[in-house]
């Protein structure tokens, strides 16, 4: 809240900033996590899903505070150039982003 109050350019400029962060933070952990991969993790141990699709349902209810981000792209939309194009597009960008986070995430540190 007291970034928003500072002004939209700061807390697009904050914003921008703590995203770089998250990237940076997911790229390490991707990099460093392929040198420790043991594809016995999803054959052994129960295999690929011990905890059944329940396991997979709880887990994907743990990770859902990603999409609260969306609240970013409503409030920038208001300055977008053309709205009904570019925010439909950031939100399906953002989706497409995030998918491929979760899922190379998933995938380096359950074989890790």
């Amino acid at each position: 809240m007291v970034v928003l109050l500072a002004g939209v350019q700061k807390s697009l400029l904050f914003n921008n900033i703590l995203n770089a962060i998250n990237l940076a933070t997911w790229i390490f952990v991707m990099v460093a996590g392929l040198f420790y991969v043991d594809f016995s993790n999803w054959t052994d141990y129960g295999g690929f899903l011990p905890f059944g699709w329940s396991g997979v349902l709880t887990g994907a209810a743990t990770c859902f505070y990603a999409f609260i981000g969306f609240d970013i792209i409503a409030t920038t939309g208001e300055e977008a150039n053309n709205p009904k194009k570019s925010i439909p597009l950031a939100i399906v960008s953002s989706l497409a982003i995030i998918l491929v986070a979760y899922v190379t995430s998933s995938m380096i540190l359950t074989l890790v």
